[in-house]
């Protein structure tokens, strides 16, 4: 049934029951008769928070900006990104509402897709795909620019 007792029956009350913790009443009679397992929150969501404890099952809601979450679990809280500044860290990759900001060292290198001959590619097509719209030209060809 997945209750607990939190005050004994005396002459003037009968026993006073709740649900355990991780658990909900999903079934009343005047009282709770039967307590059930919260359900998990998937990664990226928490549960929202109620004013009382055990009365209703988990709503799960998404973790706010700069937050995640990364576990399935009815109880687990969104927590912030880590800030890698404050570690005298540099970025590596952003924190997703799934995952924690990846921080490393900032003499280390760069991972291969952030490579200076990746990012030059990349400049390059972008210039393209700018020339041909400001040009209205299909032509893969275009003027290069050159670094001042």
């Amino acid at each position: 049934m997945g209750l607990e007792e939190i005050a004994p029956c005396t002459s003037k009350r009968k026993t006073q029951c709740r649900c355990q913790p991780g658990m909900f009443c999903a079934a009343w009679a005047l009282e709770c008769t039967h307590c059930e397992l919260l359900s998990d929150c998937p990664p990226g969501t928490e549960a929202e928070l109620k004013d009382e404890v055990g009365k209703g099952n988990n709503h799960c809601v998404p973790c706010k900006a700069g937050h995640f979450q990364n576990t399935s679990s009815p109880s687990a809280r969104c927590q912030p990104h880590t800030r890698c500044e404050n570690q005298g860290l540099v970025e590596a990759a952003p924190g997703t509402a799934q995952s924690d900001t990846t921080c490393k060292n900032p003499s280390e290198p760069l991972p291969p897709e952030m490579s200076e001959p990746a990012l030059s590619k990349g400049v390059e097509n972008l210039q393209a795909l700018l020339y041909q719209a400001a040009t209205g030209s299909s032509e893969a060809s275009f003027p290069t620019l050159s670094p001042l």
